[in-house]
């Protein structure tokens, strides 16, 4: 079988791990700096906790509104790539 330029076996699979772990360390660096903003600010605990759930909220927003367009984008590039091939 001809290399088609994808990964194959253990390095696909440690490259997407590895990927994964890059986006969740990004998405939760953040999270200890709440608790510093809180004593700077002077916030509240329930000014902490909207935070927090605006947080998560917005995360999981866009968890669906890119996940909605990477699927449309990758039907896309597979329709294409059936046509065409």
């Amino acid at each position: 079988m001809a290399n088609d330029g994808r990964l194959q076996g253990g390095m696909a699979f440690w490259g997407v791990a590895a990927a994964l772990n890059v986006i969740m360390i990004g998405a939760t660096l953040q999270t200890p700096l709440y608790t510093l903003y809180q004593r700077w600010f002077g916030f509240n605990e329930i000014v902490l906790t909207m935070i927090y759930a605006m947080y998560m909220a917005g995360t999981l927003v866009a968890y669906i509104v890119f996940g909605v367009v990477i699927a449309v984008l990758a039907a896309g590039v597979i329709i294409i790539g059936v046509r065409y091939r």
